[in-house]
């Protein structure tokens, strides 16, 4: 399922040892993080962030390779810079599967056909014959493709919010062969659940009209903003265990800004899970070590 889409979206990479740094692109920055050998034998890890406006990738590029000549990327886009739609695998080969869903998404995207390049990946726990199809933009990955080119970077493989959570490490007394449900979230944006298990995504859904958590005072949260977010918690478990037929989620993990502490607490009391806290600095810096952990694991494979 991960290789599915990342594999596939990069098709300019080359084979090439350099330096690996993980990369979240969110709204008008990009964010890396990557490891230092230190002369002890260790590693040290180093995100920062850089400027990224009117989707400029000669020059978000031409910034990263002043630091990092000949680096290798791992690119995480953000919301806004892809669609993701679920809908029903076409029964053909999969050889044709690609052209099949060019067809079957034209009308639920935003692009002209000629302009979409797409993938998608399954959930290795439904059953009902949906697919999920990631949508992009394909002038935009043509010019990023050319950017990172230009600079002397190679892509090693672009993915999505979604998939990037696959990588996150289990907290408190998780395992990875059991299921968590991790409520994530940016400022400005939806509310995104995902159910992980064995570093594979099994569920994902997105919840309009929680644009403004980050900045929920402790009295919104108190008074309704937590029982809305309690209500969406218990329709993702509910599906995932009825509809899905799956083991009970294990644990709930928290990667939000500003108000997870005023959360545990109060959705501690409407679930008997473990609700843990993510550390984080913040969401974008987070996926962006996830991203590089993604790259990680892919070069292991």
């Amino acid at each position: 399922m991960r290789q599915s889409l990342s594999r596939r979206l990069i098709f300019w990479a080359k084979s090439k040892r350099s330096k690996s740094i993980g990369i979240y692109v969110a709204k008008a920055s990009l964010w890396l993080h990557t490891k230092n050998d230190n002369s002890d034998n260790t590693q040290s890890s180093k995100s920062f962030e850089i400027p990224f406006t009117d989707n400029d990738w000669d020059k978000a590029f031409s910034v990263i390779a002043s630091h990092f000549s000949n680096a290798q990327l791992f690119i995480t886009l953000g919301v806004g810079r892809y669609q993701l739609i679920q809908t029903d695998k076409p029964q053909v080969p999969d050889s044709e599967m690609t052209q099949a869903l060019q067809w079957s998404i034209k009308d639920l995207v935003n692009l002209p056909p000629a302009n979409v390049h797409l993938d998608y990946f399954h959930s290795p726990v439904d059953n009902s014959g949906k697919i999920n199809v990631v949508a992009l933009e394909h002038n935009e990955m043509k010019r990023l493709a050319i950017a990172a080119k230009k600079s002397g970077l190679t892509i090693r493989g672009v993915s999505i919010e979604e998939l990037v959570l696959s990588n996150m490490p289990p907290l408190g007394s998780s395992t990875h062969s059991q299921s968590r449900l991790i409520i994530c979230h940016q400022s400005g944006g939806d509310l995104l659940l995902a159910v992980i298990k064995n570093n594979e995504l099994h569920l994902q859904r997105r919840v309009r009209g929680f644009h403004a958590l980050n900045a929920m005072s402790k009295d919104d949260l108190t008074y309704g903003g937590a029982e809305n977010i309690s209500l969406e918690i218990q329709r993702s478990m509910d599906f995932y265990e009825s509809q899905l037929r799956q083991a009970p989620i294990h644990a709930i993990d928290i990667l939000v800004e500003n108000v997870a502490e005023h959360l545990v607490p109060l959705l501690g009391k409407n679930f008997s899970q473990p609700i843990n806290i993510v550390t984080h600095s913040n969401v974008s810096e987070f996926l962006a070590t996830l991203a590089f952990a993604e790259m990680q694991r892919e070069a292991k494979s």
